[in-house]
């Protein structure tokens, strides 16, 4: 017999005898895991939206008479009240115009008094046919016009006036103004020249841009004129809450979206135009919906799904359709019922058909 061969054969019944004579694999124990059950519960859907702060009002302040800055009232930041006086434009040109028009008034006035006694002498000797009817026609235009030079003086006198107010450049609202666009001696032309901004800041709107599906929600908050909407500045929970007083009148097509707006009160002027926030719309009214902890839901590839405990100890891996958030906890849509339970801690660990000990009942 060949000697290499007779080598191959002894080395095959070895590894033979040593394989019968190993040990069977030994079954992993049971992972240790926690439970919990599939809950239904009554609670409000809440719609986060990005917000922005938006005056309502705001307007940029020009001049509306030509002159140099002589005297400018308030600061740079400023709150104002309607009616506080910002800017003064040289009024000299005004003031003395209107002095020019008080007295042309005044002239015609007294050229009116005495028109009217002509008048009414020749009146007088119209009756006693004295006068020729040429000399009594003459007299009643005479008076007409006079009557309307009388108009036109005050016309005039009510546009020195007016020019002279507008010399004076007011707060038209209560708010915030910005930065001056002009220091004194600042040549200011009518309807051209920028002096500042001013815009309104208690309430204040904040705009959002919900789908156009949940416009019922808002025409029906809209409609109840309640105070809703948590809002977020920053990291911190802004104190005050605000109702919807505005829908836009149509949908953007582009985007599917509408534009809605909240009224805020901002007694402390911290929210200023521009300023982003964040918003959290509820539902209208309390739904029943099933959750569970959102440490039981496990997420690959875009699903989801949670691990059921079944009566022989062992899990079963099941897709859900989740729906949103809330406290610690996932809403769910479809692939659960009430009462079943879920495992809560280790479920990156497990697969289905896994057994499980309970630690729940191991403790009790």
């Amino acid at each position: 017999m060949n000697p290499r061969f007779s080598l191959l054969c002894l080395l095959f019944i070895g590894l033979s005898v040593s394989f019968s004579c190993s040990e069977p694999p030994v079954e992993s124990s049971p992972t240790l895991v926690e439970v919990a059950p599939v809950e239904q519960t009554s609670l409000r859907r809440t719609y986060p939206f990005s917000g922005t702060v938006r005056a309502l009002e705001e307007i940029e302040i020009r001049g509306d008479v030509a002159g140099y800055i002589t005297a400018i009232f308030v600061e740079d930041g400023a709150r104002v009240r309607k009616g506080d006086r910002l800017f003064e434009i040289d009024q000299s040109r005004y003031q003395a115009g209107e002095a020019v028009a008080e007295a042309n008034l005044a002239i015609a006035k007294e050229t009116l008094n005495r028109v009217q006694k002509d008048f009414k002498r020749y009146e007088e000797l119209k009756e006693a046919e004295a006068i020729a009817t040429q000399l009594y026609d003459d007299a009643r235009i005479a008076l007409r016009q006079a009557e309307l030079e009388v108009e036109a003086a005050t016309a005039a006198l009510r546009t020195a006036q007016t020019d002279r107010a507008y010399a004076n450049i007011r707060a038209p609202f209560t708010g915030t103004v910005g930065f001056s666009e002009v220091r004194l001696g600042t040549l200011v032309r009518p309807g051209e020249t920028l002096l500042t901004r001013l815009s309104s800041d208690d309430p204040i709107g904040v705009d959002i841009y919900p789908d156009a599906a949940l416009l019922p929600l808002m025409m029906q908050w809209k409609e109840a004129g309640e105070a809703i909407g948590l809002l977020r500045l920053g990291d911190q929970n802004y104190p005050e809450k605000g109702r919807i007083s505005t829908i836009d009148r149509a949908v953007d097509e582009r985007t599917g979206t509408i534009r809605v707006r909240l009224l805020v009160p901002n007694p402390e002027y911290r929210l200023k135009p521009g300023l982003p926030l964040k918003v959290q719309v509820p539902e209208f009214e309390e739904r029943s919906q099933l959750r569970i902890p959102l440490t039981a839901v496990k997420e690959q590839m875009g699903e989801f799904s949670v691990f059921v405990l079944q009566e022989d100890r062992t899990v079963r891996e099941q897709k859900i359709k989740r729906s949103f958030q809330a406290e610690g906890y996932m809403i769910i849509e479809e692939g659960l019922t009430e009462g079943q339970k879920v495992v809560v801690s280790g479920v990156q660990k497990l697969r289905s058909g896994d057994p499980v000990r309970i630690k729940e009942e191991e403790a009790a």
